[in-house]
């Protein structure tokens, strides 16, 4: 999809929430046809298309969802922890329901929706990655994936101190984001 530099436009001062709300509209139905590039002009001085652009991933690799830098609230009888082998069928059932998020609007990261065991194992007891469960009120409700940087990396600006999400990534079930 070709979207040229005359085919956007908004009122100043919204204009980067109105082609943020426009392109994951229009991306999610071009996705549901099957069309998975996607190209925007614009005019090289505007720095606000040129961010929001850049935010929705254009420029970079995957990019999973904003918020503004404000308090977030909290969650009642909420806790964290890094996940073990008996969380195993818990990774594996909110990882099943990851796949449908990774790959709607606006960031089209096709994965499998099952994976074996061993996929999600092999970030339970290793010390070299590690798997972290979101409670909220005693039913999980998310995870995040890390693990140490491998080697020095300028792809994604790592080292063998530098600690990265993992390509299992970040989910949080969608009553639970925000908070």
């Amino acid at each position: 999809a070709f979207c040229p530099i005359t085919g956007h436009a908004e009122r100043a001062g919204m204009r980067g929430e109105v082609l943020e709300a426009l392109y994951t509209h229009l991306s999610g139905r071009l996705v549901a046809d099957g069309v998975r590039s996607h190209c925007i002009t614009f005019f090289a001085h505007d720095d606000v298309i040129e961010a929001t652009a850049f935010q929705l991933g254009f420029g970079l690799i995957v990019i999973d969802a904003f918020r503004g830098a404000g308090a977030i609230g909290t969650v009642q009888e909420s806790r964290i922890r890094q996940a073990t082998m008996a969380d195993l069928e818990t990774v594996r059932a909110l990882g099943e329901e990851s796949s449908g998020y990774y790959r709607s609007a606006p960031i089209f990261l096709v994965r499998k929706k099952k994976q074996a065991d061993e996929y999600y194992a092999r970030y339970l007891g290793n010390p070299e990655r590690a798997l972290f469960l979101a409670f909220s009120r005693g039913q999980a409700v998310g995870f995040m994936s890390v693990r140490r940087g491998e080697e020095l990396n300028y792809h994604d600006l790592s080292d063998t101190e530098t600690a990265l999400i993992d390509e299992t990534g970040v989910y949080i079930k969608p009553g639970h984001r925000r908070s």
